[in-house]
């Protein structure tokens, strides 16, 4: 029997002579081990002490001869076998993971309809895992029994259930009792007998990787276990037609590391002293107190609940109204130590929304085949504003409005999209900043006409920060195929219910321009002391985005009624942009090219007449020459 790692017991059925029991040639080990190095005689049995450690749980055989008994008789050579015991090692971070669990096993695929949850022993140790306590997000926990994890073993964690049996996969502990993991999302932690963290895990659907997985009959499984302080990035939704791998290697093992640069994601200050960091994958926290925010102090770093996750802290406070620039260096590492891209971010304490603070950029409402909507909203003020508890409605339809859950800090000047599927959005369109795209629900818009309204719930009634009721009328009247085409704001300071202030998106670049700035923008404002002005008197109306309307500006110290029409030089009529409209003191309108038919105009030279009078009275008419050119 071996009683150690070194020493080896043998025991005779009766005393026999100490000179021929303590000679090393009478003993004699395989598995190269050879001759003993030491031998202790106690009269019926002897000590065997080994040249080199015996294997844990290994198998020797031990020959031995020519011991002679106090009588002198010899006895047979014979062989005796033996195990080394199983050496248990303490554990340290990681050694032993969660590697694969089952959070929603309806509608069963293959596996038991049970859910589990499998432990592997990475390392090249023995582990006992008996005192050790595992959790879920209840903070219930559960006791696990006496176990030795073998080296790159697993073993199952379950419920027991005199009808299920997980045998047939490996090792298992049946629990008397064990945690429901919450199918939407939850945390799993695996502590060792002290109560030290050895692994956790965080999961959500979107952790899945695949809508029809999430759904359930699929185990998450850990992609890569050399790398057991990533998140998310490092599971996925089993790829095994049985549902899931209990016992044996994953479906989607994979040795392959991400040895690109870690980026960082979102920025928010969740206080005057505080600020939450997330990043494309798992972050190194120790290695964020390299941070740098306008020189302030960071007097402590915590990780987040996701392991993309952090906070710092500051010593001195942000200052409202002020703008304070983060910098992430180069030596910020993800937790398997790749290197940071360096990068800078704006952030700000947010103040509260008022009136046209925020407005209606640019809406997608009638979206490709398979496509969503999205809206973008524009900052036009000088403060920073969380967009969170700000609500978006269609007051022309039945649809639900919803609310903006997520804390997002939109900065001055700044542009941000929303849409149910972000990735439709950038799968579809050149997307320049995806920081400023943002995931959430939104209200369901007609294809031919409707409202988006940006709200404040303040009781009592509704704070309105902007609102917009859109027609497919104000689209490009060329465009053969409005689907996939976005309307875009020309100026975020003129009125968003002025239908001459929207224009289709241009087709060079792909018919939306989300997270940047409209293709069509325009500034054109009647800046002199003309009643009216032309922004420009070159117009080539082909939707590229270059001078494709023309802006007839009009600023007046009292209200009048104009007729403006555009006329070819043979004084045909061509088109009437307004008829004895009245018009406000500071304005405008727009011609695009086009015919009262519908058609694009010829090229060549046009004149707009147009004629006004005030209700004192005063009558007059200006005349502008305009001119049509196309692309050869």
């Amino acid at each position: 029997k071996a009683l150690n790692q070194n020493t080896v017991e043998v025991r005779f059925n009766e005393v026999v002579d100490s000179l021929s029991a303590k000679t090393l040639l009478a003993y004699n080990f395989d598995n190269g081990l050879g001759t003993p190095k030491k031998i202790t005689y106690q009269y019926d049995r002897v000590l065997l002490e080994t040249n080199a450690p015996l294997q844990s749980g290994a198998t020797y055989n031990v020959l031995i001869s020519s011991i002679k008994d106090l009588a002198g008789n010899v006895m047979q050579a014979g062989t005796l076998t033996f195990i080394a015991p199983v050496q248990v090692f303490t554990a340290m971070k990681y050694d032993v993971i969660i590697n694969e669990f089952f959070a929603d096993p309806i509608p069963q695929v293959a596996l038991p309809k049970v859910e589990f949850v499998e432990l592997y022993n990475r390392t090249s140790k023995p582990i006992e895992l008996g005192g050790w306590s595992i959790k879920d997000a209840g903070k219930t926990l559960y006791k696990l029994p006496k176990f030795v994890l073998l080296p790159q073993k697993h073993v199952i964690l379950y419920k027991r259930d005199a009808k299920i049996n997980f045998g047939k996969y490996g090792d298992t502990l049946a629990m008397a009792t064990f945690f429901a993991l919450d199918t939407g999302g939850d945390e799993i932690s695996l502590f060792d007998e002290k109560d030290n963290l050895i692994d956790v895990v965080r999961y959500d659907l979107t952790t899945y990787g695949d809508a029809v997985k999430a759904n359930g009959g699929y185990t998450l499984e850990r992609i890569n276990p050399e790398t057991p302080c990533l998140g998310a990035e490092n599971w996925k939704a089993s790829t095994s037609t049985d549902g899931g791998t209990p016992g044996k290697q994953n479906s989607v093992f994979s040795t392959i590391k991400n040895n690109g640069l870690i980026t960082l994601t979102y920025v928010f200050p969740i206080s005057a002293t505080e600020i939450l960091l997330r990043f494309n994958r798992s972050v190194d926290v120790v290695s964020l107190n390299q941070l740098q925010v306008n020189g302030l102090k960071i007097i402590a770093v915590k990780g987040g609940f996701r392991p993309n996750e952090a906070t710092v802290t500051l010593e001195t406070p942000l200052l409202k109204g002020k703008i304070y620039e983060l910098l992430m260096p180069i030596t910020i590492k993800d937790c398997v130590g790749n290197a940071a891209l360096q990068a800078k971010f704006q952030i700000a304490l947010p103040e509260a929304a008022e009136a046209k603070d925020i407005v209606i950029n640019e809406i997608l409402f009638n979206p490709k085949t398979n496509g969503y909507d999205f809206v973008e909203l524009y900052n036009r003020s000088d403060k920073a504003i969380n967009l969170s508890g700000l609500y978006i409605d269609n007051r022309l339809s039945n649809s639900v409005q919803t609310e903006i859950t997520s804390n997002y800090l939109l900065l001055p000047k700044g542009y941000v999209v929303i849409s149910e599927n972000i990735d439709n959005v950038k799968a579809n369109y050149e997307v320049k900043d995806e920081k400023t795209l943002l995931q959430n629900a939104l209200p369901a818009f007609s294809d031919d006409k409707g409202n988006v309204t940006l709200y404040l719930p303040d009781a009592p009634g509704k704070k309105i920060i902007d609102a917009l009721d859109y027609s497919e009328d104000w689209h490009y009247g060329l465009l053969r195929d409005q689907s996939g085409v976005s309307l875009e704001r020309l100026n975020p300071d003129l009125p968003t219910q002025d239908s001459s202030n929207w224009h289709s998106a241009a087709s060079v670049v792909g018919f939306a321009t989300p997270t940047y700035q409209n293709s069509q923008f325009s500034l054109s404002q009647n800046t002199d002391n003309e009643l009216f002005s032309v922004s420009n008197q070159r117009l080539s109306p082909d939707n590229d985005g270059f001078e494709d309307f023309t802006i007839i500006n009009y600023k007046t110290s009292n209200e009048l009624n104009a007729t403006l029409r555009v006329f070819d030089l043979n004084g045909h009529l061509v088109k009437t942009i307004a008829q004895n409209e009245t018009l406000a003191t500071d304005g405008q309108l727009r011609w695009d090219g086009d015919a009262n038919d519908g058609s694009r105009v010829t090229l060549g030279i046009y004149v707009l007449l147009i004629e006004y009078f005030t209700p004192d009275g005063k009558v007059g008419k200006e005349k502008k020459t305009l001119t049509v050119v196309y692309r050869l």
